[in-house]
């Protein structure tokens, strides 16, 4: 039988924590700036730095082998449904 570990590692709450601020920060960025930006201008901001940070990593996987042929195929049904949740996101706010 194996003993389990009951030491609390504190972790997790940081990482909760971090989430849930980066997740409220945006609606307050974008209650403050919606008198100078528009709802798509908004989305495009916020897509286009994703883009900036996640495309690089997949680009250096595909080289590397880790990524299959069809990985772009299989990514647009989650896709699709995302951009329709984060437009309905970024259109709460006006």
């Amino acid at each position: 039988m194996v003993a389990s570990d009951r030491s609390f590692d504190g972790r997790g709450i940081v990482f909760l924590i971090i989430t849930l601020l980066a997740w409220s920060s945006v609606l307050l960025f974008l209650r403050h700036l919606h008198p100078y930006i528009d709802a798509w201008t908004a989305n495009g901001w916020r897509y286009g730095m994703c883009t900036l940070v996640l495309l690089p990593m997949l680009l250096v996987k595909r080289r590397a082998g880790g990524l299959s042929r069809d990985i772009w195929r299989r990514a647009i049904p989650p896709a699709v449904f995302n951009s329709i949740g984060q437009t309905c996101f970024g259109f709460s706010i006006y």
